[in-house]
């Protein structure tokens, strides 16, 4: 509960929102007015006056190393001395490696 309190944004990765602790996660987000987004090929949230969420449809091995690399920019723009984010959580043996945008590959939907 203590992590859910002091969250400044949700993420939610492959959840069919069965389970009670995205329950519990999105009514916080409610009464708190903190921003979802929704990582899933499938479970799509609905948003509301009450929910701001956004839905990233496509697969982990794409979206995830997209969300990465928006956080480690992030970070630079804010000078952070320490990463946000611990790269050891995606791989445990290195990094993904920055993606290239391209034609070619298919971009994830981002719905609002």
């Amino acid at each position: 509960e203590e992590w859910l309190s002091e969250a400044e944004v949700i993420v939610f990765v492959g959840t069919s929102f069965a389970v009670r602790l995205p329950e519990v996660a999105l009514e916080h987000a409610r009464t708190a007015g903190i921003p979802v987004y929704n990582f899933n090929t499938f479970d799509m949230l609905e948003p509301s006056v009450s929910l701001n969420c956004s839905n990233i449809r496509g697969k982990s091995e794409v979206t995830l190393p997209l969300l990465l690399q928006e956080v480690e920019e992030l970070q630079m723009k804010l000078d952070h001395p320490e990463p946000l984010l611990n790269s050891k959580i995606i791989s445990s043996d290195s990094r993904p490696p920055r993606l290239r945008r391209s034609s070619r590959r298919r971009r994830p939907k981002y719905e609002s």
